[in-house]
């Protein structure tokens, strides 16, 4: 049953997967992972077996990027090993350090079985959630040639680790830890960090002594419930493996890393090729690519790079898109590609061999053909498409199926196994960008984005790309869709047909959990020190996930809800309650509840059942269908820009960010309709062929007749008023960083400069999780070069943004003195409205529009006033969900001991505001900052 094997197996919980067999078989060995690599070739690295633990901490699920890793430690100072800490998971309310032995391998399992489970009883399976922070000795030995001086990095690979750091041993005073986030998920085809020495190893031959620090913890969501495996004791299985690189040669090919879609009657599906390349040294160019001249035949196919150029960092891997071209098909094994880079004075030529799988129209068997795209304009990604067994009249509408967290449906067959087989319709699988779906992004974001995409390309490769397919096969672009999920892929239905019912036929969900904060309660945190108005802020950001608050938006959706009850991970009361409560709101929707009543989370016969079978059948049948609306329905939004239209009723602005939005249409009729708008600033009424009446209250809002849809907004005074100006819809601010991830192109990370080792560094951090947890490309550029390129007769990038900046930035100064926002440098400080942050352990990280100001993309900026200001905000990057970050906050020092409790101020803010004709201008601006609110310092 598990969706990978033999390192990890299928877990019941979100579909998860954990490790279940010996340590020593849980992480391939390095060299399997880096084969290109000289590894250990004149250096070695050994790891210590015996590790120091102190905890368990109470902490909540992603607290960790709060609170130091190293909690509760400060590492700038002497460690004192006999010092108890105070702790409430304890008797006594005090922990100290103990010992725990690991393997060679690096393999360590970390317990604590003098804490007793009678907490549990009270604060339910959340208590079981812990920190801990481990250390070992991490010991360097140079080559035994003196004439080998050169100092090579370290491959470091953790597993279900959160972040992990490095000390040389005598280093006490000033340092300040630089934290590399651990593949916490265990995601398969992942490269280690590649992570430059804090201080230079001995090279007289004497071997050079570090401290290793993890942060090791707990999370229910991630590792389940102990009580599954019989036990009650949860036990962090942890993995490092840590060897030495040398940087030869200095660009190399990942061949995990590539994606490459099948080919159909010798077509390829799909039109992108992506090939992994990490620089171990210096800026390379990505100059061309071709055939390999090796071929003595024509082949009909040709391969091209993107128009802009493509530069890999130091350190970074990227895999880079390329184009198929065919004029003729293709039936060899394998597409041989040369690809030539630059770095200076210095080329390289890479040859790659790209394995080829062909598929068949006239095959009996249903297949699973893999498919790529470009994600958000520069990521190559993969899908798999199920084509229709029959050959209907006419098209039938696709079903797009959401696996679960851990299910890597591009390396086996289980998910696409476990679904009902609708004979008449595609059956989609996307990835969700990753196997844990964009890394506990939970379906949501970048992950939807990928749903939509999948479903788009697959339209185009029918249409277009391969010839003789039946006209049964073909996807109209705009169609409507049933989706089916299990476990997180449930809860992704949930969402997704509550953020665009407009585009959704019918959704099952099976097992899905109703929000993450219902699933794992926020309890036993840091909130002890948060005031409750910084709460309700940093909390609101998260409001966007929250299912229960949209299912009023699925009131002509049919749903078929499935859960066991006796799941032993998502308690069956998650299904229970979304049902009941989209009953609420209408008594009569279309929805069924099956609940078997002594299923667990996962049964072979959740999706495969005559009930499913029989419904989907049911839906496709009357899809031809189109009714009216007649009766009141409510549209609720969080996320304008994450979020569709109801009955062709769309939401684009909010008066107040991080506040719900609710729009109430009822008295519906052919000439009117009355609204009832809640926190809405913009909205659009359906396009209708013939003038109608919008009453608002006791205002009555004529329209005439529009081409397409109708923009209706509040102007300054409170008056309703219509506008053809569909600008006003990309003027609404994120609401929460976690938007940033939404990049139309390459998401760039600039840089003051690059001898700037420590933003260079931070830099490389990010891109190596953005890759490693979502798949996303990033660039990385100096803020020099890209001033340049942004000159006159030049562009700036597409994508959005991230700056990384001491406020003495001219590039950052210049951008915010347009004043598009509240934040601006006065004297070389940031200021925000009244109040400056300049202390030196203070740092901002802030959403603001991108400098072309096109309502397409965003920038983010982290401005920092020393290098623990800049580590701290790091963590607080978005890289996963349930990191409560809204638009921007300020961060101290103080929160590396207190969490969420050590930010200075925290808030929402509106980047434009209207001008009275409802037209937006940019040399008309007000800026103004809702709720926000700091730790007893108000930032107004």
């Amino acid at each position: 049953m598990g969706a990978r094997t033999p390192i990890r197996s299928l877990h019941p919980l979100f579909g998860l997967v954990y490790v279940i067999l010996a340590p020593a078989a849980r992480i391939p060995s390095m060299t399997s992972v880096q084969s290109h690599l000289s590894l250990g070739s004149f250096w070695r690295a050994e790891l210590d077996t015996v590790w120091d633990v102190l905890g368990p901490f109470p902490v909540h699920a992603r607290e960790q990027h709060f609170i130091s890793p190293a909690f509760p430690l400060n590492l700038s100072q002497p460690i004192d090993f006999h010092q108890e800490w105070p702790s409430s998971y304890a008797d006594g309310g005090f922990v100290n350090w103990t010992k725990a032995i690991g393997t060679h391998d690096g393999d360590i399992e970390v317990s604590f079985p003098r804490i007793r489970q009678n907490i549990r009883a009270t604060e339910g399976w959340a208590a079981l959630q812990h920190h801990a922070i481990l250390r070992t000795t991490l010991t360097i030995y140079p080559p035994t040639s003196l004439s080998h001086t050169d100092v090579p990095h370290l491959l470091v690979d953790l597993i279900q680790g959160s972040y992990f750091t490095l000390k040389e041993k005598t280093q006490v005073s000033d340092f300040i830890p630089q934290w590399f986030a651990g593949n916490i998920y265990n995601l398969e085809r992942a490269l280690p960090h590649i992570v430059p020495l804090p201080v230079t190893p001995s090279l007289t031959g004497e071997p050079t002594e570090y401290d290793l620090f993890i942060s090791g913890d707990y999370e229910i969501r991630l590792f389940g419930d102990p009580l599954v495996s019989n036990s009650e004791m949860p036990v962090q299985k942890l993995g490092i493996r840590v060897q030495t690189q040398e940087p030869c040669p200095p660009i190399i090919h990942h061949e995990s890393q590539d994606v490459i879609c099948d080919f159909l009657n010798g077509y390829a599906f799909g039109n992108v090729l992506g090939i992994g390349i990490q620089s171990l040294k210096g800026w390379w160019t990505v100059e061309s690519v071709e055939i390999s001249t090796a071929l003595t035949v024509t082949i009909g196919v040709d391969v091209e790079l993107q128009a802009t150029p493509i530069v890999v960092a130091p350190l970074q891997t990227r895999i880079l898109p390329f184009f198929l071209r065919q004029s003729a098909p293709f039936t060899g094994d394998a597409l041989q590609l040369d690809i030539y880079l630059k770095s200076g004075s210095l080329s390289e030529n890479i040859s790659i061999s790209l394995p080829v799988v062909h598929h068949q129209l006239a095959s009996s068997e249903r297949q699973a053909l893999r498919g790529t795209f470009l994600f958000a304009g520069s990521s190559p990604t993969a899908f798999l498409a199920i084509p229709p067994a029959l050959h209907s009249p006419h098209p039938q509408p696709p079903v797009l199926a959401l696996h679960g967290a851990g299910v890597d449906v591009l390396g086996g067959s289980f998910w696409q196994k476990s679904l009902p087989e609708i004979k008449s319709s595609w059956t989609i699988i996307p990835t969700g960008r990753t196997s844990w779906v964009c890394t506990g992004l939970d379906w949501h974001g970048p992950s939807t984005q990928d749903v939509w995409m999948a479903l788009a390309e697959l339209s185009t490769i029918i249409k277009d790309r391969i010839p003789g397919l039946p006209d049964a096969w073909m996807i109209p672009i705009d169609t409507k869709v049933i989706l089916i999920g299990h476990s997180n892929g449930g809860q992704g239905v949930w969402h997704i047909a509550s953020r665009f019912p407009d585009r959704i036929l019918a959704a099952v969900p099976a097992a899905g959990y109703i929000k993450a904060q219902a699933y794992i309660p926020l309890t036993l945190s840091s909130g002890h020190f948060v005031d409750p108005a910084l709460r309700a802020i940093l909390e609101s950001s998260l409001t966007p996930d929250d299912n229960d608050l949209h299912v009023s938006n699925l009131v002509d959706t049919p749903v078929l809800a499935i859960h066991g009850g006796d799941d032993e991970n998502v308690p069956v009361w998650h299904t229970r309650e979304l049902v009941a409560t989209l009953k609420s709101w209408y008594p009569r929707a279309d929805v069924t509840f099956l609940e078997d009543p002594t299923a667990g989370h996962w049964y072979p016969s959740i999706l495969k059942r005559p009930e499913v079978q029989n419904f989907i059948e049911r839906v496709l049948a009357s899809s031809l269908e189109r009714t009216e609306p007649t009766g009141a329905f409510t549209l609720t939004v969080a996320n304008p820009r994450e979020s569709g239209s109801l009955n062709g009723w769309k939401i684009h602005r909010l008066l107040i960010p991080g506040r719900l939005a609710r729009l109430r249409v009822y008295n519906i009729n052919q000439f009117r309709f009355d609204i009832e708008p809640s926190n809405i600033h913009t909205f659009s009424a359906p396009e209708r062929s013939t003038p109608y009446e919008i009453h608002i209250g006791d205002q009555r809002v004529p329209v005439r007749r529009f081409q397409g849809e109708v923009h209706i907004y509040r102007d300054g005074s409170g008056i309703w008023r219509v506008t053809d100006i569909p600008g006003v819809t990309h003027t609404q601010p994120p609401g929460r960083l976690q938007t940033i991830l939404l990049s139309p192109g390459p998401i760039v990370i600039v840089i003051s400069k690059a001898s700037s080792t420590h933003e260079l560094l931070a830099a490389q951090r990010l891109a190596h999780v953005l890759l490693l947890y979502h798949k996303i490309d990033s660039e990385i550029i100096v803020e020099s070069v890209l001033q340049a390129q942004a000159g006159e007769g030049r562009r700036w990038p597409v994508g959005n943004i991230v700056f990384i900046a001491r406020p003495s930035s001219l590039l950052a100064e210049e951008i915010l003195g347009k004043n598009r926002t509240p934040v601006r440098i006065t004297d070389g400080t940031v200021q925000i409205n009244q109040r400056r942050f300049g202390g030196s352990d203070q740092a901002v990280i802030f959403s603001h529009p991108h400098p072309t100001g096109t309502g397409g993309s965003l920038a983010v900026f982290i401005l920092y006033n020393d290098i623990s200001g800049l580590e701290r905000t790091l963590r607080l990057f978005p890289f996963r969900t349930g990191v409560a970050v809204p638009d921007w906050l300020v961060v101290s020092e103080k929160m590396d001991n207190f969490g969420a409790g050590g930010i200075e101020a925290a808030g929402y803010v509106h980047f434009l505001r209207p001008v009275s004709d409802g037209r937006f201008s940019p040399t008309t601006l007000s800026v103004e900052t809702k709720q926000s609110v700091g730790n007893g310092l108000e930032a107004q």
